[in-house]
């Protein structure tokens, strides 16, 4: 399920970002310590990962082709409505805490529709955005009524501060490893200050536009801060929720795409020949990528020994 997961993050990058960031997206997948570990265990994880990232993929799809037009053949304006529709209700038949997937697209569509409603741009597509939402939750809603009353009540007593929770996080992205966390400080702190630049080009240069690459620059960004907060505020054991868990770095493994591709469209995005951008922008560019290669490898390092059987 991993594996299938891969095309995904590149047909999401390419869609974005063009398949320079495709392939680098896909590259960051593919050696993150983070998902090859869930992807060797028989959980429901991988899949609610694979889902999501199809229900990302799909949603810019749709944006990107918001309106129906006399060239648009049936099968092409009805593709990524399927697709997005499937993938999200999916996710959410998977694992509950996907439900920050239909939030964080929704958040990337109504900031693309609130700049095209300025500009005075159409703002086509609303009916088909909307739709979609309604055959997602209809989808979910009669095993949401048969099996949410029927949960079991649980709470964790496993206490953690902010700062811990920050750390865990940052390292499992850019590392996979969930227990040497200040060994990997240094590894973590540099990736994330690049993704910081990169993030800052990004929107520097998409800011003002409105096409499909806002609204899914919106949506990355949200899917990067959302499932954080919504996984601390659930292992809160101070908020008495019935249903806090202990904080695992698990429920952090369905939206990491966001990362991925974030990360690697900001690369490209720095490494973009514009003029009057300093050089240094091409060079933190190709420091981001080998820092987040070296940190994914490192992670990688200590996860393969002692797991091959010799006997």
């Amino acid at each position: 399920l991993s594996l299938l997961t891969v095309p995904l993050i590149y047909r999401l990058g390419r869609i974005l970002g063009g398949s320079e960031t495709g392939f680098l997206a896909a590259l960051l997948l593919t050696i993150s310590r983070f998902s090859i570990w869930w992807a060797q265990e028989i959980r429901m994880y991988a899949l609610a990962a694979l889902l999501a990232t199809g229900s990302l993929w799909a949603a810019v799809w749709l944006w990107r082709n918001p309106g129906a037009t006399s060239n648009t053949t049936t099968t092409a304006k009805w593709v990524p409505w399927m697709l997005y529709v499937a993938c999200t209700a999916g996710s959410l038949y998977t694992l509950y805490l996907t439900a920050t997937v239909p939030i964080v697209t929704n958040l990337g569509y109504l900031a693309l529709w609130l700049r095209r409603r300025r500009a005075g741009h159409s703002t086509a597509g609303v009916r088909a955005w909307a739709t979609a939402q309604v055959a997602a939750a209809a989808l979910f809603l009669p095993w949401a009524l048969y099996a949410l009353p029927r949960m079991h009540s649980w709470s964790s007593d496993t206490p953690f501060t902010l700062s811990f929770f920050v750390q865990l996080y940052s390292t499992i992205l850019v590392v996979g490893d969930p227990l040497n966390l200040e060994t990997h400080a240094l590894l973590t702190v540099g990736t994330f200050l690049g993704l910081g630049l990169g993030i800052i080009a990004l929107i520097w240069r998409f800011w003002r536009g409105t096409s499909h690459r806002y609204s899914g620059l919106v949506m990355l960004i949200a899917g990067l801060l959302l499932p954080p907060i919504v996984v601390a505020v659930i292992s809160l054991p101070g908020l008495r929720f019935h249903f806090s868990r202990p904080l695992v770095p698990r429920y952090l493994l369905p939206l990491s795409a966001c990362y991925s591709t974030l990360l690697a469209w900001g690369i490209v995005e720095l490494k973009r020949r514009v003029p009057d951008r300093p050089v240094g922008c091409r060079i933190t560019a190709i420091g981001t990528a080998t820092m987040a290669v070296v940190a994914a490898i490192t992670g990688l390092s200590s996860f393969y020994p002692g797991r091959v059987r010799r006997d």
